[in-house]
């Protein structure tokens, strides 16, 4: 865990390597991603941050990326679908 100027060091470095990963290397979304959940769970250890991709298409989830999660979870909610009739909360009356 980082404190103080470390921390805020840390953060500005892995800013840095974001950014250049989506400018200048032109790397899959899938690693940008990756990267920025794994920044965010080093700067924060206490959380477990994940980024969902939602497929306009389908309305559905696509491959989820958690590096605290399990990999049974992200299967499970990958292709699930999406919408105002779609899980617990969209059966909730308005």
């Amino acid at each position: 865990m980082y404190h103080g100027e470390n921390l805020l060091g840390s953060i500005f470095k892995e800013q840095s390597k974001i950014i250049e990963m989506i400018s200048l290397m032109n790397m899959p979304l899938q690693e940008t991603l990756l990267e920025l959940t794994q920044t965010i769970d080093m700067v924060m250890p206490s959380v477990c941050s994940s980024i969902l991709i939602f497929d306009e298409n389908t309305e559905t989830l696509g491959q989820g990326i958690g590096p605290k999660l399990p990999k049974g979870y992200l299967q499970e909610i990958e292709g699930l679908k999406i919408g105002s009739k779609a899980g617990l909360v969209g059966l909730l009356p308005s």
